[in-house]
């Protein structure tokens, strides 16, 4: 197995489309579910590419009628 691979954060305080909230105009409850959506998101498309894989696994080459 290989190690997990490390990502930059894609948002910062420093690029242009960051906006600032306080915590008086923050919904965590919204928040949490933002973040579960992601990793649901995530989840499944992972999930995905592991059932892709296990279908072309199973894929047995059949001969050619005929052939000898």
């Amino acid at each position: 197995m290989s190690a997990p691979r490390k990502t930059l954060p894609t948002r910062s305080v420093y690029t242009p489309g960051f906006k600032y909230r306080d915590a008086a105009h923050t919904d965590i409850r919204e928040t949490f579910k933002a973040a579960r959506r992601a990793l649901a998101r995530e989840a499944q498309r992972r999930a995905d590419e592991r059932q892709q894989s296990l279908e072309l696994d199973n894929v047995v080459p059949m001969p050619a009628r005929g052939a000898k």
